[in-house]
């Protein structure tokens, strides 16, 4: 299980990342960049704001780290390379919709190993069997739309109203050139009609 620390500032984590060396990763959430680094079994991490015009912090992240950001790091234990899916990582379920998803498509083989995410909005009813999931599946694109393939998980309960994340360990399955990785939101049928948002920042290996 991965811990998570907030640092209070961008220049704290900077400071954090000159001084033990690790490599910078990073997604876009909304309007909001959320940079971190793993040490072992720690995740730290920080949020920048995103705005036009450009903040200082923007300026600094997008200008000096940005381009070098999300190079490959070994998370795993595993001799093999990993990369984190940088992009695409935020999602939305609008209030009117039961569900929402993110994917990744990637044109060479890898394995899909595990996720991070952090739910904002989850309910789930306590006492009760049923409230917010979300599930991961593979799917392949034709032309008369996306096919399901397998599944790499059950259902994974999301709760609380206030951001929450884990490492969701599936052992890693193998993901075929072209297929895509999707990983689904789906509102529980106890649960009130709002808005829900939610990142997810997948670990491949290669």
């Amino acid at each position: 299980m991965i811990e998570k620390i907030q640092l209070s500032s961008w220049q704290d984590f900077k400071n954090l990342l000159n001084s033990k060396k690790l490599w910078l990763q990073y997604a876009r959430l909304n309007k909001q960049y959320y940079v971190f680094i793993v040490d072992t079994s720690i995740l730290y991490f920080n949020l920048i704001d995103i705005s036009d015009p450009r903040n200082e912090e923007q300026i600094d992240f997008e200008d000096n780290y940005k381009d070098t950001a999300n190079r490959p790091l070994n998370l795993s234990e595993s001799s093999t390379t990993s990369i984190f899916g940088g992009e695409n990582c935020w999602g939305i379920v609008p209030a009117d919709d039961p569900s929402g998803c993110i994917e990744w498509q990637f044109g060479y083989d890898l394995y899909f190993n595990k996720m991070y995410a952090i739910i904002k909005d989850a309910e789930w009813v306590e006492g009760e069997t049923t409230g917010d999931y979300v599930t991961v599946s593979i799917w392949m694109p034709t032309e008369e739309g996306d096919v399901h393939v397998s599944d790499y998980s059950g259902k994974i309960p999301c709760w609380g109203n206030q951001p929450s994340g884990w490492m969701q360990g599936t052992g890693a399955g193998k993901l075929l050139a072209g297929l895509k990785l999707r990983v689904t939101y789906i509102k529980g049928p106890s649960t009130t009609n709002s808005i829900r948002r939610f990142v997810v920042i997948p670990e491949f290996l290669i």
